[in-house]
């Protein structure tokens, strides 16, 4: 594979970018105004749409870029709104979400299948499992006992995330367009 098809490396030099700095840096402001407005589930879920601005990031600047994104949301949201004692377990889920996500939603044509694919490991992995575990062990609950209301939280945020973002990527097609012809 060429240094130019490898999709690592072209999320890494996006991060020399002004432009990938200062769209990250809106996307992280809605991604901090956004979770105003997340409802929490007795301390074990939390429904909102915090997510898609991390999501947009993913899709348009790849896994790097999505990852240090995740790092960064993570920590200023902490910062500006505490909602509990920071746990560098969740800022680590967070890269690891973007990094996922970019690594599928990088330098592909948008069709409903791959944003269906990214977001259902996403789900799985990461929002049902680490961070359920994660709770557990903040919590002192038993991952067993938390898991059946995540689940449904999951169930039900997974098709409304999909059609989304899915929605609001296909908004962002010019602006992906232009940054790969500047590339």
């Amino acid at each position: 594979m060429k240094q130019k098809d490898n999709i690592f490396i072209s999320s890494y030099n996006e991060l020399k970018k002004v432009r990938t700095l200062t769209t990250c840096a809106m996307l992280i402001s809605l991604s901090i105004i956004l979770g105003y407005f997340t409802v929490n589930i007795g301390g074990i879920a939390k429904v909102g749409f915090s997510s898609i601005p991390a999501t947009l990031a993913a899709f348009l600047f790849g896994p790097a870029v999505a990852g240090a994104f995740g790092a960064v949301a993570d920590i200023t949201k902490y910062l500006i709104k505490p909602d509990g004692a920071f746990f560098i377990g969740f800022t680590l889920n967070a890269i690891l979400t973007g990094f996922i996500r970019g690594s599928i939603l990088y330098k592909k044509e948008l069709n409903i299948w791959i944003v269906i694919v990214s977001e259902l490991i996403v789900t799985i992995l990461c929002n049902l499992l680490i961070n359920t575990y994660l709770i557990s062990v903040l919590q002192g609950k038993a991952f067993i006992g938390m898991l059946p209301v995540r689940l449904i939280k999951n169930l039900i945020s997974l098709p409304v995330n999909v059609v989304v973002f899915y929605t609001l990527a296909k908004a962002f097609l010019p602006l992906k367009a232009m940054i790969y012809k500047e590339a």
